[in-house]
């Protein structure tokens, strides 16, 4: 999947927030740098330092917690579920320049006693979006590509839920043999459904090994019985279970579809690309 940067810059990301665990992580880590390497004049601050910096921790727990639990949801929200790289990047500038200034509020105030101006804010927002505008692009597009590459399925995914839609489901199939039983399949197991003459071949799998199973029937009847599950008709031969896709390489004349655990290449012919397209981009 060929993109220049513009073009990527609005592509779909995975919207993921930081776990509380994560954050009482970095705020400790803030704590704790701050009271060793003493930086930015704190070496000259006379009173309790551990307790001070013990601050700067809180301040940085509060701009995650607020953040990334309530802002970043509601962001999401207001824009009908879709977050994209551009505000991925964004988000992070943001979280930097938020924690960065309530550190600078806490220091000018708790500890040097000194009001913040506006220079100084100025200077502040204009080293923080200078020093991090790199680092966050890169590690962003970075982690973009490793997703296109290994873990499509997280694009696909709809961004307003963390979980996978194939979690704790079961897909039924009937037989169109009224003496053949019916095929009940874990969705978090299935690959792909594969329609050869008048049966469809079900490849799932079972304690990591590819199986399958074949029963009368067509896609276009298990099209009609798909509803919200996370399932896709990519070619006349194939249903696919977007949940296991794990990259797709082609463009406006067709893709080829790698599924995780899986060897095997599905086509997305030229006929549904657009609607493929539409749950990459």
């Amino acid at each position: 999947m060929k993109q220049n940067i513009p073009s990527l810059l609005f592509r779909k990301y995975p919207f993921a927030t930081i776990g509380t665990s994560a954050i009482i992580a970095i705020s400790t880590f803030i704590t704790g740098f701050i009271f060793i390497f003493k930086p930015f004049g704190f070496s000259n601050y006379e009173g309790n330092q551990l307790t001070a910096a013990f601050g700067f921790g809180v301040v940085t727990l509060i701009a995650l917690y607020i953040l990334c639990k309530w802002i970043k949801p509601l962001i999401l929200r207001l824009r009908t579920n879709r977050w994209n790289v551009i505000s991925e990047i964004l988000f992070i500038l943001i979280l930097l320049l938020s924690i960065t200034f309530g550190n600078l509020l806490y220091f000018s105030f708790m500890i040097s006693g000194m009001p913040i101006n506006i220079s100084a804010f100025i200077h502040v927002a204009f080293l923080t979006f200078s020093i991090g505008v790199i680092p966050t692009v890169a590690s962003v597009l970075f982690h973009y590509h490793q997703i296109t590459t290994n873990k499509l399925s997280r694009l696909i995914d709809n961004n307003s839920s963390l979980e996978k839609k194939s979690i704790g489901k079961t897909l039924t199939i009937e037989s169109t043999n009224k003496t053949e039983k019916e095929v009940t399949i874990k969705l978090s197991e299935l690959l792909y459904i594969e329609a050869i003459k008048n049966h469809i071949h079900i490849h799932y799998l079972l304690n990591g090994e590819k199986e399958s199973k074949i029963i009368r029937n067509t896609l276009s009847q298990i099209e009609e019985t798909m509803g919200s599950l996370p399932l896709f008709r990519c070619h006349r031969s194939y249903i696919i279970n977007l949940d296991k896709i794990k990259n797709a390489k082609g463009n406006s004349n067709g893709y080829k579809i790698t599924l995780q655990d899986c060897n095997t290449t599905i086509p997305v012919s030229r006929s549904y690309v657009s609607k493929f397209t539409q749950l990459i981009y």
